[in-house]
Protein backbone atom coordinates (compact mmCIF):
# COMPACT_ATOMS: atom_id res chain seq x y z
CA UNK A 1 0.00 0.00 0.00
CA UNK A 2 3.26 1.91 0.92
CA UNK A 3 4.58 1.83 -2.75
CA UNK A 4 0.96 2.76 -4.28
CA UNK A 5 0.83 5.81 -2.17
CA UNK A 6 4.32 6.55 -3.26
CA UNK A 7 3.90 6.06 -7.08
CA UNK A 8 0.65 8.25 -6.72
CA UNK A 9 2.62 11.04 -4.97
CA UNK A 10 5.81 10.81 -6.73
CA UNK A 11 4.39 12.90 -10.15
CA UNK A 12 3.13 15.92 -7.79
CA UNK A 13 6.78 16.22 -6.28
CA UNK A 14 8.54 16.09 -8.98
CA UNK A 15 10.12 19.19 -11.06
CA UNK A 16 8.90 19.96 -14.35
CA UNK A 17 10.83 21.08 -17.10
CA UNK A 18 12.22 25.01 -16.58
CA UNK A 19 12.65 25.81 -20.17
CA UNK A 20 9.65 26.09 -22.24
CA UNK A 21 11.75 24.15 -25.13
CA UNK A 22 9.66 22.02 -27.20
CA UNK A 23 10.44 19.85 -30.41
CA UNK A 24 8.94 20.41 -33.32
CA UNK A 25 8.72 18.70 -36.57
CA UNK A 26 8.99 14.72 -37.63
CA UNK A 27 11.84 14.05 -39.95
CA UNK A 28 14.17 16.58 -39.21
CA UNK A 29 13.53 18.37 -35.68
CA UNK A 30 13.75 21.35 -34.76
CA UNK A 31 12.90 22.79 -30.88
CA UNK A 32 11.71 25.88 -30.22
CA UNK A 33 10.84 28.23 -26.98
CA UNK A 34 7.23 28.61 -26.96
CA UNK A 35 5.39 30.25 -23.61
CA UNK A 36 2.33 27.84 -24.13
CA UNK A 37 2.28 24.44 -24.53
CA UNK A 38 2.25 23.26 -28.93
CA UNK A 39 -0.46 20.80 -29.52
CA UNK A 40 0.04 19.33 -32.57
CA UNK A 41 -2.77 17.71 -34.85
CA UNK A 42 -3.18 17.39 -38.71
CA UNK A 43 -4.60 19.37 -41.23
CA UNK A 44 -5.01 19.26 -44.97
CA UNK A 45 -2.45 16.40 -45.40
CA UNK A 46 0.32 18.29 -43.06
CA UNK A 47 0.90 18.34 -39.74
CA UNK A 48 0.06 21.67 -37.46
CA UNK A 49 1.48 22.66 -34.21
CA UNK A 50 -0.27 24.79 -32.48
CA UNK A 51 -0.97 26.88 -28.80
CA UNK A 52 -2.44 30.19 -27.55
CA UNK A 53 -1.14 32.54 -24.94
CA UNK A 54 -4.65 33.48 -23.18
CA UNK A 55 -3.01 36.18 -21.07
CA UNK A 56 -1.31 38.27 -23.75
CA UNK A 57 -3.87 37.16 -26.75
CA UNK A 58 -1.42 35.65 -29.13
CA UNK A 59 -1.72 32.63 -31.28
CA UNK A 60 1.18 30.73 -32.37
CA UNK A 61 1.19 27.84 -35.32
CA UNK A 62 3.45 26.38 -37.14
CA UNK A 63 2.76 24.26 -40.09
CA UNK A 64 4.48 21.40 -41.06
CA UNK A 65 4.30 20.25 -44.99
CA UNK A 66 6.05 16.90 -46.46
CA UNK A 67 7.56 17.20 -49.88
CA UNK A 68 8.98 14.14 -50.06
CA UNK A 69 9.28 10.65 -47.92
CA UNK A 70 10.54 7.30 -47.15
CA UNK A 71 8.89 5.51 -50.16
CA UNK A 72 10.12 8.27 -52.38
CA UNK A 73 14.01 8.01 -51.33
CA UNK A 74 13.80 4.05 -51.94
CA UNK A 75 12.41 4.06 -55.21
CA UNK A 76 15.08 6.45 -56.22
CA UNK A 77 17.74 4.31 -54.62
CA UNK A 78 15.99 1.17 -56.60
CA UNK A 79 16.07 3.58 -59.90
CA UNK A 80 20.27 4.04 -59.42
CA UNK A 81 20.45 0.36 -58.54
CA UNK A 82 18.61 -1.22 -61.29
CA UNK A 83 19.45 0.83 -64.34
CA UNK A 84 22.91 2.83 -63.04
CA UNK A 85 21.31 6.27 -63.26
CA UNK A 86 23.45 7.87 -60.93
CA UNK A 87 22.27 11.13 -61.90
CA UNK A 88 20.18 12.66 -59.49
CA UNK A 89 21.92 15.00 -57.02
CA UNK A 90 19.46 14.38 -53.80
CA UNK A 91 17.81 11.01 -52.60
CA UNK A 92 14.74 12.10 -54.25
CA UNK A 93 12.58 11.39 -57.82
CA UNK A 94 10.15 14.38 -56.84
CA UNK A 95 11.12 17.07 -58.52
CA UNK A 96 10.77 19.71 -56.12
CA UNK A 97 13.34 22.67 -55.63
CA UNK A 98 13.73 25.51 -52.75
CA UNK A 99 12.76 28.14 -55.22
CA UNK A 100 10.16 27.01 -56.72
CA UNK A 101 8.66 26.20 -53.45
CA UNK A 102 9.83 29.60 -52.04
CA UNK A 103 8.38 31.43 -55.20
CA UNK A 104 4.72 29.98 -54.57
CA UNK A 105 4.79 30.81 -51.23
CA UNK A 106 5.49 34.22 -52.62
CA UNK A 107 2.69 34.26 -54.76
CA UNK A 108 0.24 33.28 -52.29
CA UNK A 109 1.52 35.54 -50.04
CA UNK A 110 2.53 39.06 -51.76
CA UNK A 111 3.09 41.31 -48.74
CA UNK A 112 6.38 38.49 -48.26
CA UNK A 113 9.97 39.31 -48.65
CA UNK A 114 12.95 37.08 -48.81
CA UNK A 115 15.67 36.68 -46.30
CA UNK A 116 18.45 34.80 -45.10
CA UNK A 117 17.14 32.23 -42.23
CA UNK A 118 19.49 29.67 -40.72
CA UNK A 119 21.98 29.93 -43.71
CA UNK A 120 19.19 29.39 -46.52
CA UNK A 121 16.49 31.40 -48.06
CA UNK A 122 13.23 31.79 -46.43
CA UNK A 123 9.83 33.97 -46.80
CA UNK A 124 9.33 36.42 -44.16
CA UNK A 125 5.77 38.19 -43.94
CA UNK A 126 4.72 41.04 -41.96
CA UNK A 127 1.48 42.44 -41.43
CA UNK A 128 -0.40 44.45 -38.86
CA UNK A 129 -1.28 41.53 -36.24
CA UNK A 130 0.03 38.48 -37.95
CA UNK A 131 4.07 37.33 -38.44
CA UNK A 132 4.71 34.52 -40.72
CA UNK A 133 8.27 32.81 -41.79
CA UNK A 134 8.69 29.94 -44.50
CA UNK A 135 11.39 28.10 -44.76
CA UNK A 136 12.89 24.73 -45.87
CA UNK A 137 14.97 22.75 -43.71
CA UNK A 138 18.36 22.12 -46.07
CA UNK A 139 17.29 18.82 -48.04
CA UNK A 140 14.05 20.08 -49.22
CA UNK A 141 12.05 17.47 -48.00
CA UNK A 142 9.71 19.53 -45.55
CA UNK A 143 9.15 23.37 -44.89
CA UNK A 144 7.97 25.19 -42.27
CA UNK A 145 5.20 27.83 -41.93
CA UNK A 146 5.93 29.80 -38.50
CA UNK A 147 2.70 32.15 -38.03
CA UNK A 148 2.51 34.90 -34.51
CA UNK A 149 -0.66 36.61 -34.61
CA UNK A 150 -2.63 38.28 -32.18
CA UNK A 151 -4.48 41.63 -31.28
CA UNK A 152 -1.75 43.80 -29.91
CA UNK A 153 0.73 44.50 -32.86
CA UNK A 154 3.75 45.03 -30.47
CA UNK A 155 3.56 42.16 -28.45
CA UNK A 156 3.12 39.72 -32.32
CA UNK A 157 6.20 41.27 -33.16
CA UNK A 158 8.00 40.86 -29.99
CA UNK A 159 6.86 37.19 -29.54
CA UNK A 160 7.59 36.69 -33.27
CA UNK A 161 11.18 37.47 -32.98
CA UNK A 162 11.21 35.72 -29.72
CA UNK A 163 10.05 32.43 -31.45
CA UNK A 164 12.65 32.70 -34.45
CA UNK A 165 15.43 33.18 -32.33
CA UNK A 166 15.15 30.55 -30.64
CA UNK A 167 14.63 27.90 -33.49
CA UNK A 168 17.46 25.68 -33.58
CA UNK A 169 18.01 22.22 -35.59
CA UNK A 170 17.89 19.79 -32.85
CA UNK A 171 20.38 17.25 -34.13
CA UNK A 172 23.10 20.18 -34.86
CA UNK A 173 22.42 21.54 -31.58
CA UNK A 174 22.21 19.53 -29.26
CA UNK A 175 24.73 20.42 -26.48
CA UNK A 176 23.66 24.09 -26.48
CA UNK A 177 19.78 22.89 -25.31
CA UNK A 178 20.90 20.80 -23.12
Amino acid sequence: MKALFIFTLLPFLCLSQKDPIQSVGSAVTYVVTCPCKLFKHYEKGGLVYFCEDIENSINYMIREQKYKDGIDRVLNVLNQNLYGNHKHLSDSIMATSKDSILNQYLKENPNGIEVDFMNSKAVMVREDNIQKLFFLDENANMSFDVIVSGTNTNIVKSRFNELINSLMVKSKNFKKIF
